[in-house]
């Protein structure tokens, strides 16, 4: 009889163990895999680790099981080849034992995911970084802790996130947010020392650009001179430094002269703005008329060359160095370097005054700046233009003022507001009219129906319905007795009563009263103008002087105005007298209008020409409409087209839709295809023509 030596012995219940295994006598093969460990560890291990990981038998526990199999894996490469090549066919291999480990590892993920926190995840990643699912519970753990960092949302959460996790898919974004909370928390109170200090203590930070912004926006929120300079000058490295000058300069020149633009560069001959500046001061006084090419305007200067392409549906004169422009429906304005400096987004950009314009955003009115800053949001009903300083706002329902950047002045308590002239403005408040000082305080009370200001120092007031004259102070010059009262001209007002006219001075004396009846048209016709005031008496018109002494005997059926001559009317027909009182020109015709003291436009039948205040013919009464414009300029209708006339020099054919004035420098004619402009100083006629292409 053979006997078996120990090495057998031990083989034998390795065999036998994997044996009971394949069977499920778990009970034989977890005895003879125990016994088996101290010869043949890493076999044994992994059938024990193989028993315990298995849920149909008593010994199932995943830490033995997990264990058992970290043992296995650790010996395994310790094994003689022999016994490897030996056991390999009862599954005992290193693809055997890293199966068995992914499935351990799977029922530890289960635990961990019903658990699932962040300790739960953890513990499965540091235990089992080969498991299938180690991808999963990484990203799950870094989910959890993200949330968990962003309900804390502080500086200090995300930091502790970021040193846990730094390989973890949210570091980019818990860094971002790292430093958005340490800014946010730093500057929490919003002040400038706040920003400051982050700045130099956080040199580094994404958000230094953030800061610097806020510091510049803190900094020139008054909008003033004096803050802008500070600014640029005490902060020359920082992001919006070139901003900084940029707006400083448009600030600077809120009454936009050369003057001052020449000041600027005085004052700070290193601004950093210095090419634009010195660009823009050669530019001042150079003059830019819109040019059109395929239905889209542009500029070009006097020598014809194109300054600005044709880009706009619509452009108007410049005007402090700013033209408003448009494109579709909507308004905005650009600089003489063709750049836009208010965005084309609002419905109405007016002129700017003193660096203000009042724009139009869905159909509520607002104030600008030249560098777009919402002085006053458009956000309101009613608006008025600057004015002393000062502008008019409704707020609700009420109106009060504001200064040019917008800080209250005086609040908004009345129904009614006007614009401020000589340091006073009316207003209304509970049906009455008043007059404010610049502090808001009553110098005249609302007392009254009407309030019209006549002079620099006179108001006609109104009360049940009869007519006044108040001084800026309240004090009453006339008490209401009037029906009405006409402004002061060359020293005198007129006033009515009942269908009598008379004349007032200043002291509200009558002066001047002699029997002189209203007539239609009286407000305008009665006030003195350069000595003589039109009059009706007796049914017929004439003319007196502040004296009362005649100039023309109340003798015409109706007279008009005129300074190198009268025009009257009788029998239904218009003429005009000399000043002298001597028949000028025959009483033939339908109408008849002097301009500039020597041309006179006159009408007959359905003809219009134009006559010199001798009746001579300077154009023949030959066309459909004649329009005075300025400086013997006219232009003339024949049926649907205008020409240029000069007097009676025609400067061009009958070839255009629409002739006027643009801005102070020119006349604009505009024909389908061309558009041509007469320079007023030069005399001439541009012709800039840039044909449809």
């Amino acid at each position: 009889m053979l006997v078996s030596s120990a090495n057998d012995v031990h083989a034998t219940r390795i065999k036998s163990g994997y044996i009971a295994l394949s069977i499920k006598d778990y009970f034989k093969s977890q005895k003879k895999f125990t016994k088996a460990l101290k010869y043949n560890p890493s076999p044994a291990a992994h059938g024990l680790a193989s028993i315990y990981s298995r849920t149909d038998n008593p010994f199932y526990n995943k830490d033995t099981a997990y264990r058992y199999i970290l043992l296995s894996d650790s010996l395994f490469q310790l094994t003689k080849e022999r016994k490897r090549l030996k056991w390999e066919k009862y599954g005992w291999s290193k693809n055997g034992i890293d199966s068995l480990k992914l499935i351990i590892s799977s029922q530890f993920f289960l635990d961990a995911k019903a658990e699932h926190t962040i300790a739960s995840y953890s513990e499965f990643i540091v235990k089992h970084p080969w498991s299938l699912e180690y991808p999963q519970a990484v990203d799950t753990r870094d989910s959890l802790a993200f949330f968990q960092t962003v309900q804390a949302n502080s500086a200090e959460s995300y930091n502790l996130f970021l040193r846990l996790y730094p390989n973890s898919k949210y570091a980019e974004l818990a860094r971002d947010n790292f430093h958005n909370s340490q800014y946010l928390e730093f500057t929490q109170n919003d002040s400038l020392s706040s920003y400051l200090s982050f700045i130099e203590m956080h040199p580094q930070s994404p958000k230094r650009v953030d800061a610097e912004f806020r510091v510049f926006e803190i900094i020139t929120a008054p909008n003033t001179v004096a803050a802008y300079e500070e600014f640029v000058t005490k902060y020359p490295d920082y992001s919006f430094n070139d901003e900084g000058w940029s707006q400083f300069y448009e600030v600077f020149l809120f009454d936009y002269s050369k003057a001052r633009k020449l000041e600027f560069l005085d004052r700070f001959p290193n601004a950093k703005n210095r090419a634009f500046i010195v660009q823009d001061i050669e530019m001042t006084d150079s003059l830019f008329i819109p040019s059109l090419k395929s239905g889209k305007y542009g500029f070009s200067n006097l020598n014809g060359e194109v300054t600005i392409e044709e880009q706009f549906d619509f452009v108007g004169p410049f005007n402090e160095g700013l033209a408003t422009v448009m494109m579709g429906e909507y308004q905005g304005a650009i600089n003489k370097f063709g750049e836009i400096v208010i965005p084309v987004k609002y419905e109405f950009v007016g002129d700017f005054h003193q660096g203000r314009a009042v724009v139009e955003l869905n159909e509520l009115v607002g104030v600008i700046d030249r560098n777009h800053k919402e002085i006053i949001e458009p956000i309101h009903e009613d608006i008025g233009e600057a004015s002393e300083g000062l502008i008019y706002v409704l707020q609700g329902e009420k109106y009060g003022y504001v200064d040019l950047n917008g800080i209250e002045m005086i609040a908004p308590r009345f129904d009614e507001a006007f614009d401020f002239k000589n340091n006073r403005a009316i207003v209304g408040l509970d049906g009455s009219l008043g007059i404010i000082n610049r502090a808001g305080e009553f110098a005249v009370h609302a007392a009254y129906d009407e309030l019209r200001k006549i002079s620099d120092q006179l108001y006609v007031c109104s009360k049940e319905g009869k007519k006044g004259i108040v001084n800026p102070e309240g004090h009453v010059v006339i008490i209401p007795s009037y029906d009405q009262i006409g402004s002061f001209s060359e020293g005198l007002a007129l006033a009515t009563k009942s269908d009598t006219l008379l004349y007032l001075n200043e002291l509200g004396e009558v002066v001047l009263e002699d029997g002189y009846k209203v007539f239609p048209n009286y407000l305008l016709k009665g006030e003195f103008n350069r000595g003589a005031a039109i009059v009706f008496k007796d049914g017929k018109y004439g003319r007196v002087n502040s004296k009362g002494d005649v100039l023309t005997e109340a003798n015409y059926d109706n007279l008009g105005m005129g300074d190198g001559g009268v025009p009257f009317r009788k029998e239904g027909r218009w003429g005009m007298l000399s000043m002298s009182n001597k028949e000028a020109i025959e009483p033939i015709y339908q109408s008849l209008d002097v301009y500039d003291n020597d041309v006179v436009i006159v009408r007959m039948d359905d003809s219009t020409g134009v006559l010199d205040i001798k009746g001579n013919i300077i154009v023949p009464i030959a066309f459909n409409d004649i329009e005075w414009l300025v400086s013997g300029l006219m232009k003339v209708r024949r049926g649907g087209k205008y020409a240029l006339f000069n007097y009676g020099a025609k400067l061009t054919d009958f070839d255009f839709d629409k002739i006027e004035l643009f801005g102070d420098h020119f006349v604009s004619l505009l024909a389908y295809d061309k558009l041509l402009f007469y320079d007023l100083a030069g005399e001439v006629m541009i012709k800039r023509v840039r044909e449809s292409e």
